[in-house]
């Protein structure tokens, strides 16, 4: 998938699971368009750092690989995937 499409489809799956997130009270923010990994793709849950996938293929280890360094990096919690396939 291109560069843009692929980070539309990212963005759009990272607000689609801010507002499932906000449904059940947590206070989840979608993390700042196109930031490359400067900030978290999820932030306001407490203790986690949240990982955003939308694929068809998950690779699971190289997910949870890039979840766990991000909790590092970001310092904000246990490193959680979330992932649906598209469509």
């Amino acid at each position: 998938m291109g560069g843009r499409k692929s980070q539309v489809k990212g963005r759009n799956a990272e607000r689609e699971l801010a507002r499932l997130l906000q449904a059940q009270g947590i206070p989840a923010e979608p993390g700042r368009p196109v930031s490359f990994g400067e900030t978290p793709d999820i932030t306001g849950i407490r203790g986690i750092h949240a990982e955003v996938k939308r694929r068809e293929n998950l690779n699971l280890s190289a997910a949870l690989a890039q979840a766990a360094a991000d909790s590092v990096k970001f310092g904000d919690g246990l490193p959680v995937v979330f992932h649906r396939r598209n469509r």
